[in-house]
């Protein structure tokens, strides 16, 4: 038995460096301009059968799925979502990754969940390394690089940004995001200095958020607020001030406010994000990859050394632990 736990951890070992070294060959092809393009569709699949969470925590099923299938040859198909009528994924195909939504609706109990795609990754264990790896930030750089929004929505999101009185890199976002009010319970998982330190941004309160706005010396800005509404009195504390929202549009969302407000933070200048929040960070990864000399700002003070990147220090690539 010991022979065999001993020679398992071998192999995970193994596994998990030849995923690293796919990783950084995928992402190395980008940088070089080399994607292969002429990539036959995969025709063995993998399927994803079960949703989970919110829209965030799916997109990124999605994309750890793609990577996955990249890896072992095979196209991942999906059970039906609204994601796939706004988000485009087409260019991971140059790639090797290929998703479809499956032609008839894949009837689940509601508690698959991330477990079913475990459990398929579980029959490989270089699949289950690569999964398990999904934090690494050469993976979230490219893949968000990659994703696009729908031009069918597109258009739509930019009038709205318009309508705000907003235009793209030229105000602040805050993404106020309350976690159903227990982000105690989640900042508790992370180590003692970096709760204390996160803890700011779950939720930000409008004092902070002007001190920092004030010594980044943008207070000129229009400010943009997108929020869960779970705590009202922290949204009345910046809407106290003049502040935008979405409530701002003259007109009716033709959409889900939850893609609007993605779309609108990923346009802002400046990102006040909730660290613990998929949402947050999600948006973060859609500013930085189309904006790189934009600036997040999840804690207070700052979790990273001076010089080291969003991709190096977000919470995908595990703060810099």
């Amino acid at each position: 038995m010991l022979s065999k736990i001993r020679r398992f951890r071998g192999q995970s070992v193994l596994f998990l460096a030849v995923t690293v070294v796919f990783l950084v060959f995928l992402y190395s092809r980008k940088r070089e301009g080399k994607a292969n393009v002429t990539i036959t569709k995969p025709v063995k699949t993998l399927f994803v059968t079960g949703w989970y969470g919110q829209l965030n925590n799916n997109l990124l099923l999605i994309i750890n799925a793609l990577f996955v299938g990249g890896l072992i040859n095979r196209k991942v198909v999906c059970s039906k979502n609204e994601m796939f009528d706004f988000f485009d994924f087409s260019l991971f195909e140059q790639y090797g990754m290929f998703v479809e939504q499956s032609k008839e609706d894949i009837q689940t109990n509601g508690t698959t969940k991330i477990d079913k795609l475990r459990g398929i990754l579980l029959e490989d264990p270089a699949v289950l390394a690569l999964y398990i790896n999904s934090g690494n930030h050469l993976q979230k750089q490219l893949a968000f690089s990659l994703l696009r929004w729908n031009e069918k929505h597109l258009s739509f999101m930019e009038f709205v940004l318009r309508d705000l009185g907003l235009t793209k890199r030229n105000f602040v976002a805050v993404h106020l995001r309350n976690l159903d009010l227990d982000c105690h319970l989640f900042i508790a998982n992370y180590p003692k200095w970096i709760g204390e330190r996160v803890n700011a941004s779950c939720p930000w309160n409008v004092s902070t958020v002007s001190k920092i706005v004030s010594d980044l010396q943008l207070n000129q800005m229009p400010l943009f607020i997108a929020s869960d509404g779970q705590a009202p009195t922290v949204d009345n504390g910046f809407f106290e001030r003049e502040v935008i929202s979405l409530g701002n549009f003259s007109s009716e969302l033709k959409i889900p406010a939850k893609y609007v407000d993605l779309f609108v933070l990923s346009e802002a200048r400046v990102l006040f994000g909730n660290f613990i929040s998929t949402f947050s960070n999600n948006a973060a990864s859609m500013m930085m990859t189309k904006y790189p000399q934009n600036v997040v700002i999840f804690s207070s003070p700052p979790l990273c050394e001076a010089g080291k990147s969003f991709w190096q220090c977000s919470r995908f690539a595990f703060w810099c632990m």
